[in-house]
């Protein structure tokens, strides 16, 4: 098995066709189609079959896929390592952040390691922490700051960073604005970020931890910005991380409701495959994220009191 046959490969999945995999590569389709060939015989075991969709990946092709996408993600790091050991690069980082753990504090370890690594090309991909995990799992990311995962589920080295409040939010004319326990809010519709299915998320976990059923009606709604709108135009339920309520033209659309219930808080915590094998930049930019958090921590207790306080009676 060589890195030029998984290449052709990867090639010939994302593309559809070895013509356009062979326009990828710059190769010609007789190269591509013998590197196939060698991989399947090296396996024995076809990988492809030819559809009139294009090639399609047999139940042996689609583990190598996950595999190859591994490999050839982690090649490209160490051709950087050793560009950036030559002088002749500053290397590259992509990380991966979930809405939640896009904090100021998060900001601010990204602006210390730019001073410091101007010349390193950084990518930052948000997306929900599921997704987060994926992205993981096939190498496009270096590593990944996220929320909502319980540790122990990751399948990942985890380092915790932090706990964040966990709040259930209703428009302030809510008939529901005074309720003080989850069994009040089951009647009403609630919507979700994540699929409703993600046993990870904070409405799964909220209701599963009280040993309830999830309510009858739920909408998930992947999009941040429909998702508000439909929480404040609605009497739907929303649930939210606490930070957003700290600011007052957030509380003037969305009230947080005081529950008795115990609301599970959302960890946010660094994810890698390996910490060990982390690139030169990479292991640079989470020493700034674990300084910047670790300081961070010693005050967030007043934070939030603070916080509270300005909110008034009805924050939880």
């Amino acid at each position: 098995m060589k890195i030029n046959q998984l290449r052709a490969f990867l090639a010939v999945i994302e593309t559809g066709t070895i013509n356009r995999a062979a326009d990828r590569l710059s190769l010609t389709q007789s190269a591509v189609s013998k590197s196939l060939r060698e991989l399947e015989a090296d396996l024995e075991m076809p990988l492809l079959v030819r559809t009139g969709k294009g090639m399609t990946l047999t139940e042996a092709g689609a583990v190598i896929a996950d595999r190859a996408r591994l490999i050839n993600a982690e090649v490209a790091r160490v051709r950087q390592d050793i560009a950036a050991i030559k002088g002749r690069s500053c290397g590259e980082l992509r990380i991966g952040v979930s809405p939640v753990a896009a904090s100021a504090d998060l900001a601010t370890a990204i602006l210390a390691f730019k001073m410091r690594h101007s010349g390193t090309r950084l990518t930052i991909i948000e997306e929900r922490p599921s997704k987060l995990l994926m992205l993981m799992r096939d190498g496009t990311l270096d590593f990944a700051i996220s929320s909502e995962i319980p540790l122990e589920s990751t399948g990942f080295p985890a380092i915790q960073l932090s706990v964040v409040k966990t709040v259930i939010g209703v428009r302030p004319d809510h008939p529901a604005l005074h309720a003080t326990s989850l069994d009040e809010l089951l009647p009403y519709e609630w919507i979700t970020p994540d699929p409703i299915d993600d046993e990870t998320a904070p409405l799964f976990r909220c209701f599963s931890m009280q040993g309830r059923a999830l309510p009858e009606r739920i909408v998930h709604c992947a999009s941040i910005g429909l998702y508000l709108e439909l929480a404040k135009n609605s009497n739907a339920i929303s649930i939210w991380s606490a930070t957003p309520f700290n600011l007052a033209a957030f509380r003037q659309v969305l009230s947080p409701l005081a529950l008795s219930d115990n609301i599970p808080g959302r960890n946010i915590c660094l994810l890698s495959r390996d910490f060990h094998l982390l690139s030169r930049p990479a292991r640079a930019l989470m020493k700034e994220i674990r300084a910047i958090f670790s300081r961070s921590s010693d005050h967030d207790t007043a934070e939030i009191a603070g916080a509270i306080a300005r909110a008034g009676s009805a924050y939880p």
